[in-house]
C-alpha cells in the first residue's frame, strides 16, 4: 500500500513467511511510474500495478489520523474508487506511450473495471 505524500510510509508483510507488519518509506510519484514503465518496456517486461493515487489516499489517511485512526483498516476506508481509477488512467497512459503491457494485481471497484475497459479501447495492452 503506497502511503506516500502526507503519510510517507507503507505497511507490508516482511520477511517472507511472516505476518508481522513492518513500516517502510515510500514515495511513488507519476515521474517514478513513468520511469518504471519506460524501463520495463525497454526490457520487454510487463508492469504489475497496485493501482492507488498516493496523493488522494494520503489526504484520506491524513483525515483518518486526525480522528486517531491508523493502520490497515484506516487505509482501506480512506481509499475511494475514484483514486483507483485515477491511478489506472495514469499508468495506462504511460503504457501506451512506451508500448508496455500492464497487469493489475487486483481490482477493488466497478469504477476501476470501467476505467480499464476505457483504457483498452484507447489501445493499452493488458496481460
Amino acid at each position: 500500500m503506497n502511503l506516500g505524500g502526507e503519510v510517507g510510509h507503507v505497511y507490508m508483510d516482511m520477511p517472507p513467511n511472516s505476518s508481522n507488519l513492518v513500516a517502510s518509506q515510500v514515495n511513488v510519484t507519476d515521474e517514478l511510474v513513468e520511469k518504471i514503465v519506460k524501463n520495463a518496456a525497454q526490457l520487454g517486461c510487463p508492469v504489475l500495478v497496485h493501482a492507488e493515487d498516493y496523493e488522494s489516499c494520503g489526504c484520506g489517511i491524513k483525515k483518518a489520523k486526525e480522528k486517531n485512526q491508523d493502520g490497515l483498516s484506516a487505509w482501506s476506508s480512506s481509499r475511494s474508487p475514484e483514486f483507483e481509477a485515477k491511478a489506472i488512467k495514469t499508468v495506462c497512459k504511460f503504457g501506451r506511450e512506451y508500448d508496455c503491457v500492464i497487469y493489475f494485481v487486483h481490482i477493488g471497484s466497478e469504477e476501476a473495471l470501467l476505467q480499464i475497459q476505457e483504457e483498452k479501447k484507447l489501445g493499452t495492452k493488458f496481460l
